[in-house]
């Protein structure tokens, strides 16, 4: 998929290209490329299989507890690179950006309801996540606001992944990345990843 963010490097060889999702998550899009070492003479007349890959990671959030969620950002993190179609990423360091989702007249969900509607999954690029890149939870809960801020720095973000983060008051499982905020507890579960960090 080709967009307005996204060029095809003019190369020799197994294509590259320059990628950052769109600032819109409601427009972000999957990115899935495939390479093959069989050469143009040695494919002539014969069917290749290609093995395609996903390239980005998904992220969802689920409610691990009753509220109205007002919005949820993904913040600092890395937001440009160079993908080698079927390969590996190259991270541009100097670029980093948020990407938010936000209901206008809240959202209210249950416990283990999912936050981001089908449009909504955050397709971004992988990566080992910076210092500084946090989730910013903004919601109502029993007729407060709140704004819970939590560190993901050092999380690993796989290609190919749909990883979901459950939203909670309290711990409830050992593998789940805990934060204790002095707004409220909260716990993020990564099934990719255990582990813990106290802010």
């Amino acid at each position: 998929y080709i967009s307005s963010s996204t060029n095809a490097a003019q190369v020799t060889g197994v294509p590259v290209l320059a990628f950052s999702p769109d600032a819109d998550v409601t427009k972000q899009v999957d990115l899935i490329g495939a390479a093959t070492d069989v050469s143009i003479e040695e494919s002539k007349g014969k069917s290749i299989a290609l093995g395609f890959r996903h390239a980005l990671t998904g992220i969802k959030f689920k409610a691990g507890f009753p509220c109205t969620v007002k919005s949820i950002k993904i913040s600092g993190v890395y937001a440009s690179g160079t993908y080698t179609i079927g390969g590996n990423w190259t991270i541009d360091s100097n670029i980093k950006k948020d990407y938010e989702i936000s209901f206008s007249s809240g959202k209210e969900v249950s416990t283990g309801n999912m936050i981001n509607a089908d449009n909504q999954t955050f397709m971004l690029i992988p990566q080992a996540l910076p210092a500084g890149a946090e989730v910013i939870l903004t919601y109502t809960s029993e007729g407060t606001d709140k704004t819970i801020k939590a560190s993901l720095e050092g999380i690993e973000w796989e290609p190919g992944k749909m990883i979901t983060y459950t939203l909670n008051e309290e711990v409830k499982e050992s593998n789940y990345v805990y934060f204790d905020l002095a707004a409220g507890n909260v716990t993020i579960g990564n099934t990719y990843t255990g582990y813990i960090y106290v802010n």
